[in-house]
């Protein structure tokens, strides 16, 4: 598994964790947040539309 993929597997774990724990509201939710969909976002980018809903 290459580290880009590994580091966006970690990253969405520790998204569902603080969720489950129901820290949505923690700067760490925050970033793992933006980076997994910044991550959405490059690997979609040729998509004519792409909808992510942004949690807040």
């Amino acid at each position: 598994m290459t580290t880009r993929r590994k580091d966006l597997q970690d990253a969405l774990e520790r998204l569902f964790e603080l969720t489950r724990l129901d820290q949505t509201a923690s700067s760490e939710f925050e970033q793992l947040d933006h980076f997994v969909q910044q991550r959405l976002l490059d690997a979609y980018a040729d998509a004519t539309e792409v909808a992510l809903r942004v949690v807040a």
